[in-house]
């Protein structure tokens, strides 16, 4: 990852790291989601691919992980 690719995930971490602590692992679940859409944005100013789609997926896959987690707790 080039160093300006770092510099967004070490500025995602550090803002993810403020955010309370909905179950064990929330802030590692929220950054590799947010590391996934940021690959696939790089990967769509490539070449085209269904973004919002699999941005959809992405976000829906975290909210019923965190809904599911949240009522374990």
């Amino acid at each position: 990852m080039s160093s300006d690719g770092m510099v967004l995930i070490d500025a995602l971490k550090w803002e993810i790291d403020q955010l309370p602590e909905r179950y064990i692992g929330y802030h590692k679940a929220l950054l590799d989601t947010l590391v996934d859409v940021v690959a696939l944005e790089r990967e769509n100013a490539m070449v085209r691919i269904n973004i919002v789609q699999k941005v959809r997926d992405k976000t829906e896959s975290l909210a019923k992980l965190v809904e599911t987690k949240a009522s374990e707790a």
